[in-house]
C-alpha cells in the first residue's frame, strides 16, 4: 500500500549549524547583484525578446498584497526588482490563500494549466508533479557558484531521486510564543516539560484565559502543533520510521503523542471551537492578549510586533517543552527549508525561468531574515546588519542553530490525499469525536 513518502527528509545539524553565519556584517548589494546574475551569464542560449517585445512568465504563489504580510511584501518586492533589473520580462502573478493554493495548484498542475513557476512546499507535496514529469530538472543550470552561495542541506526537500527540481526560499520553524505578562497574571510558570505545560493550561482555563490560541480552520495550524508533538514523543528518528511507513502509526510512542493531544484538548488547552476561527484569527487574538501562548511559525514574529499588536513588549518564545516520557529533546524541531518554487516543464522559456527563480529564491531570503521573518537558505551574511534583526526572531535562530535535526512539516512529507487526511483525522480527534486509539488507527489506513 503506497501511503507514505518514501524519501526519508530529516534536515541535519550542517544546514542549522551554518546558520550562525548567516546573519552578521554589513556589507554591500554587490554579491545579491553576482548572485542574482550569475545563472543567466552562464548559459549561451538564453531566452532573448525580439525586438520591443517582452518574454512572459507568470508565477503563482500564496503571496499577495496584504502589507501586514511581511512574507507577501517580501515577495512583491523581489518579482518588481527582478523586472527592473531585466526589462525584458513581463511577470503576471497570482495567488490564494494556503489551503485554496494547494487546491488550485494541484488541479492546475493535472489539467496542464500550471503556471511557468509556482510556489510549493517540497517533500511529499512535491514528488506527485515530479513522479507525473510535470516539472522542470534544474540540475543543468544550477552551476558552482550558485551551488557555493546555498547553505548546507537546504536542496534536500526539493531533490528527488539525487535530481534538483526546485529552490527554497526560507528556513522555517515553529515555537511556542508566550505573553509573559499574562502567565504572571495568573501564576503559571514559563513551561518546560508537557506535565507543566498541561497543569499550567489548566490553570489559565479556570481562570477565563484561553491557553493557546489555535485558529484550526486552517488545518495546517493544528497540523504544527501535532506534529511537533509527534516528535517529542516519538523523537526524529522514531517518527521518520513511522511516516516512511518503517513503522506503523500503533506504534507506543505514537500513541503517546496522541493520548497527550486528547488530553489537551479536553483539558481546553485551546481556543474554544477552533475550528471555526483561522489561524490569522488566532494569531491577532494573541496579538491583542486575549490569550496567554500560540504556537506557530517563526513567521508569525512580524505579526506579534506589528504596529497593532498590544503584546509586543510581553512575548516570548520557548521551544515546545520536552515530553517527560517522550524519546525527543528540546533541540529536534519540524520544519526547515521546505517552502519554495519549482518551474512548469513544459515552459516556452526555460533558462529564463530558472533565472527568475533563481532570483525569488535569493531575494525572498535576504529579505524574509531582514524582516525578522524567517531564517535564510542562502549565506547573506555580507547583507544583513544583526543589529536591526528583532530580538524576538533572533531567538528563534539561536535556537535553530543548536537544532540536532529536523524532519518536514507532516502536511508536506505525506503524498497526496493522505496529507488531508491526517488533518482531519486530527480535527476529528481535537473535538473528541474519535479517541486517540482511532486517530492511530485511522492514521494506519491512510493512502
Amino acid at each position: 500500500m503506497k501511503r507514505r513518502w518514501k524519501k526519508v527528509l530529516c534536515f541535519t545539524t550542517a544546514a542549522a549549524l551554518a546558520l550562525t553565519a548567516a546573519g552578521c556584517g554589513g556589507g554591500s548589494s554587490a554579491k545579491e547583484e553576482e548572485s542574482t546574475k550569475s545563472a543567466g551569464s552562464q548559459k549561451e542560449t538564453q531566452d532573448k525578446p525580439e525586438g520591443d517585445e517582452k518574454i512572459q512568465l507568470t508565477i503563482w504563489s500564496l503571496y499577495g498584497t496584504n502589507p501586514d504580510d511581511k512574507s507577501a511584501v517580501a515577495f512583491q518586492e523581489s518579482v518588481k526588482e527582478i523586472m527592473e533589473e531585466d526589462p525584458s520580462l513581463e511577470i503576471q502573478l497570482d495567488y490564494a490563500e494556503n489551503e485554496a493554493y494547494k487546491t488550485k495548484i494541484k488541479a492546475a498542475v493535472a489539467a496542464n494549466e500550471a503556471p511557468d513557476i509556482y510556489g510549493t512546499w517540497g517533500g511529499g507535496f512535491t514528488k506527485p508533479f515530479v513522479e507525473a514529469d510535470k516539472v522542470l530538472q534544474i540540475d543543468e543550470y544550477m552551476t558552482d557558484d550558485i551551488k557555493g552561495q546555498l547553505l548546507p542541506g537546504v536542496l534536500d526537500y526539493f531533490t528527488f531521486e539525487d535530481k534538483l527540481y526546485g529552490l527554497p526560499t526560507k528556513m522555517s520553524t515553529c515555537h511556542l510564543f508566550i505573553n509573559k505578562k499574562i502567565m504572571e497574571e495568573n501564576n503559571v510558570e514559563i513551561p518546560t516539560t508537557y506535565a507543566e505545560l498541561l497543569e499550567g493550561c489548566k490553570t489559565l482555563r479556570e481562570n477565563g484565559v484561553t491557553p493557546i490560541a489555535l485558529g484550526a480552520k486552517d488545518r495546517w495550524a493544528i497540523g504544527k502543533v501535532f506534529d511537533m508533538m509527534g516528535v517529542r514523543a516519538c523523537g526524529i528518528e522514531n517518527v521518520t520510521k513511522i511516516l516512511s511507513g518503517e513503522s506503523t502509526f500503533t506504534d507506543p510512542d505514537f500513541e503517546n503523542a496522541a493520548n497527550k493531544f486528547e488530553e489537551m484538548a479536553k483539558a481546553g488547552a485551546f481556543t474554544e471551537n477552533a475550528v471555526a476561527i483561522s489561524n490569522d484569527e488566532a494569531l491577532a487574538d494573541f496579538t491583542l492578549g486575549k490569550a496567554a501562548m500560540f504556537y506557530n511559525g517563526s513567521w508569525s514574529c512580524g505579526f506579534i510586533n506589528g504596529e497593532s499588536s498590544t503584546v509586543k513588549d510581553d512575548v516570548i518564545t520557548i521551544p515546545f517543552p520536552v515530553m517527560e516520557d517522550g524519546k525527543g529533546t528540546v533541540n529536534e524541531y519540524v520544519g526547515g527549508a521546505s517552502d519554495g518554487f519549482v518551474i512548469n516543464k513544459e515552459t516556452k522559456h526555460p533558462e529564463k525561468a530558472f533565472e527568475v527563480l533563481q532570483k525569488i529564491s535569493y531575494k525572498m531570503s535576504l529579505k524574509s531574515y531582514q524582516a525578522s521573518l524567517d531564517m535564510p537558505v542562502w549565506d547573506v551574511k555580507d547583507q544583513v546588519d544583526e543589529s536591526k534583526i528583532d530580538p524576538l526572531f533572533k531567538s528563534i535562530a539561536d535556537d535553530a542553530q543548536n537544532a540536532a535535526g529536523y524532519i518536514a512539516w507532516w502536511d508536506t512529507f505525506f503524498e497526496g490525499s493522505a496529507a488531508q487526511d491526517y488533518l482531519y483525522a486530527l480535527i476529528d480527534l481535537s473535538m473528541g469525536d474519535i479517541t486517540a486509539g482511532e486517530f492511530c488507527e485511522k492514521m494506519d489506513t491512510l493512502n
